[in-house]
């Protein structure tokens, strides 16, 4: 559990914009000592730049996720700057829309290179510096509210995101022995520039399919998770998530039924299965 963040290191991944950027600046008024990485160089840097006077410090770095090479850079550079992170943001990810008989290989590489690898890539770079620290820390890895519903056209996009959300329910049992908690962020919607965070993969007319799509995704997702709140909303509830060491963080409570009658659905699965054969384990 961090209690107190003040002088901490925190690394931000995809914090040029969006969720990102919120949290760096939650980060910087919580006078934590600030890495700011994102794909798109100038983005972190703006970011940086932004928060500089409220941070005890304050790094940007360009870092592609999905390049295991390029996050061992990430990692040794902030280790030289500052040593291991005490919060780790993986935050990186893009959100593609389609039908998924469209995606093309390339697609599938692409969204599960960032959404997925690009996660997998920063635990394995920085989680062994965290644990040779020995001060615990925390790992917040941003899944989706699509990690506990599903929605039409969203079916890469909430693939990625089941497997983050399992990967950190995993990475939660692993880390508990080093004082390491792990919280999974599944927001609803944000308040972002839809065209920098939708993409719509494998089509001749792009923005013209996206709309559509976007508007079926509207009409099957219709619940409190399509409202949109700013992302530094979303921010204050995760920094409320590391202080109190919540497993899970989410930026949409007027969902709930939808959850719930999800895992009625399992639930109620378990009951047939022992109805139809009472000898199963």
């Amino acid at each position: 559990m961090l209690a107190d963040l003040r002088g901490r290191v925190a690394v931000i991944t995809g914090g040029g914009s969006g969720i990102g950027a919120a949290l760096a600046r939650a980060c910087a008024a919580s006078a934590m000592k600030v890495v700011v990485a994102d794909v798109n160089e100038d983005r972190a840097e703006s970011v940086a730049e932004s928060i500089a006077g409220a941070a005890s410090a304050v790094l940007s770095i360009a870092v592609d996720v999905a390049d295991p090479s390029s996050v061992d850079r990430l990692a040794a550079a902030v280790d030289d700057a500052f040593g291991a992170p005490d919060l780790l943001c993986n935050n990186a990810g893009v959100s593609p829309l389609g039908l998924i008989w469209d995606f093309a290989p390339a697609d599938w590489e692409w969204i599960l290179g960032v959404n997925v690898l690009g996660v997998a890539n920063c635990i394995r770079s920085f989680v062994p510096r965290m644990i040779a620290r020995g001060n615990g820390g925390h790992i917040v890895n941003t899944a989706s509210a699509a990690a506990f519903q599903p929605a039409a056209r969203l079916g890469a996009y909430s693939a990625t995101k089941h497997a983050v959300l399992g990967l950190s329910d995993a990475l939660r049992m692993d880390l508990a022995p080093y004082g390491i908690g792990v919280s999974v962020l599944c927001p609803g919607g944000v308040s972002t520039n839809i065209s920098q965070t939708l993409t719509r993969v494998s089509s001749d007319d792009p923005q013209k399919d996206l709309a559509a799509d976007l508007e079926v995704f509207m009409v099957s997702n219709d619940n409190a998770t399509n409202i949109p709140i700013e992302p530094d909303r979303v921010a204050q509830l995760v920094m409320r998530g590391v202080r109190d060491d919540a497993p899970y963080i989410v930026t949409a409570p007027g969902a709930k039924p939808v959850v719930a009658r999800r895992f009625e659905q399992i639930l109620a699965a378990h009951d047939t299965a022992r109805e139809i054969d009472p000898t199963l384990p």
